[in-house]
């Protein structure tokens, strides 16, 4: 995923307001939406208008979107890089799971084949605090259940893992905030620091 944090590299000594994780929702979005203004980015992203320039800038100098006077939209390799994450990426969106978290709000993001990576569910719990989240707890489904990494604490809502089709290996990401938004910022921060591991099996 070098091509994620080479976009959110330091121009000079200047370092961006957006982190990796903005750049995902903003593909998500895009994809779903088609079409976003800026004014939108920015809304859905909690991101300022310079900020959401500059990310604009910075991927459409890439080829990964283009920008036009009525908004930014998917290139063709934008579409490519974001079906090849949702190979690994499940996207399973509000849930609720107040035993597992301690936010309002919960979003839940599946990732395939990736229980290698995880250690104790810290790093992606900072990175959800750091986004400006809760906090993020992340399960790793092993056996049919999936556990909380570092505890061992099960999901009781087996039929949650049926539902999402999660298979030995997965891990379930759950971003917990105070609204939704805040969620899946939480949500998206906690499964980079995995997703960002993936180029490491190649």
């Amino acid at each position: 995923m070098r091509w994620i944090e080479n976009l959110t590299g330091k121009e000079g000594k200047v370092e961006p307001n957006f982190r990796e994780y903005h750049i995902l929702m903003l593909l998500r979005n895009l994809e779903e939406r088609r079409k976003l203004s800026r004014k939108e980015i920015g809304e859905r992203l909690s991101l300022g208008e310079g900020s959401v320039r500059t990310m604009l800038r910075k991927l459409s100098e890439n080829g990964i979107v283009e920008v036009t006077p009525r908004g930014a939209v998917l290139s063709g390799k934008g579409k490519n890089l974001w079906e090849s994450l949702k190979k690994r990426v499940r996207i399973i969106g509000s849930h609720s799971c107040e035993n597992l978290t301690v936010g309002k709000k919960n979003f839940m993001i599946l990732l395939k084949s990736s229980s290698n990576f995880v250690r104790n569910g810290i790093e992606q719990r900072d990175a959800a605090v750091f986004a400006g989240g809760k906090g993020a707890t992340t399960m790793v489904v092993r056996g049919g259940r999936a556990e909380i990494a570092g505890m061992g604490y099960e999901l009781e809502d087996s039929g949650l893992l049926r539902e999402i089709d999660a298979e030995d290996g997965d891990v379930l990401i759950i971003g917990a905030g105070d609204d939704e938004g805040e969620a899946e910022r939480a949500a998206w921060a906690a499964a980079f620091t995995l997703i960002r591991r993936w180029g490491d099996e190649e």
